[in-house]
């Protein structure tokens, strides 16, 4: 009897220790299956719009860069870039706050990008307020941020692995945008 009830505390602490090894690739695997869900959900959003209302997307978004741009340029813009800065949330709002991804195919990242927060920090990557949206174009600046190190999901973790001549790409709306890395900065907390 005494023999029998040590093997199955052994198994149990063995299954313990198998189940706490495992947790991070586990959940890992399922928080991508999550990030697959939204983007295959954002792409079909994306195809089932007409041309008119991406269009309409990419203007509002346009408008958005240039007040973000000339508020460095002119202090005279300042009314305007408050008025569209207020109006942020619902400027590329697709999908539950989705603006695009992000795909890195060298460190295998693919996240969702949200409106930026500290709550969508814990779900994708966060666009950072204020700063120009991903649509590319001249006096644009974007700025695209995630954790790294979180403990239940791996965001930006290897992106120190990034060297440069690696590529990034923002997919948005019924574009994908190209970018090469040419140089990396640490940044601390």
């Amino acid at each position: 009897m005494k023999k029998k009830l040590i093997i199955i505390i052994i198994s149990v602490l063995i299954l313990i220790g198998a189940a706490c090894l495992s947790f991070p690739a586990i959940s890992n695997l399922i928080n991508d299956c999550l990030n697959k869900s939204k983007i295959d959900s954002y792409n079909n959003n994306v195809n089932s719009s007409s041309q008119e209302e991406i269009d309409k997307l990419y203007e509002s978004a346009k408008k958005y860069n240039e007040a973000i741009a000339s508020k460095y340029f002119s202090s005279d813009y300042s009314s305007k870039y408050n008025e569209i800065l207020s109006k942020y949330n619902n400027i590329m709002n697709f999908c539950d706050g989705l603006i695009c991804y992000i795909e890195i195919p060298k460190i295998n990242i693919k996240l969702p990008v949200y409106h930026g927060s500290e709550e969508v920090l814990k779900k994708g990557a966060a666009h950072l307020e204020q700063t120009s949206f991903p649509i590319g174009g001249n006096n644009t600046h974007a700025c695209i941020s995630a954790h790294s190190g979180y403990p239940t999901q791996k965001f930006f973790d290897d992106i120190n692995e990034l060297q440069s001549g690696d590529m990034i790409y923002i997919h948005i709306l019924n574009q994908t945008l190209s970018y090469k890395v040419y140089k990396t900065d640490i940044v601390l907390p």
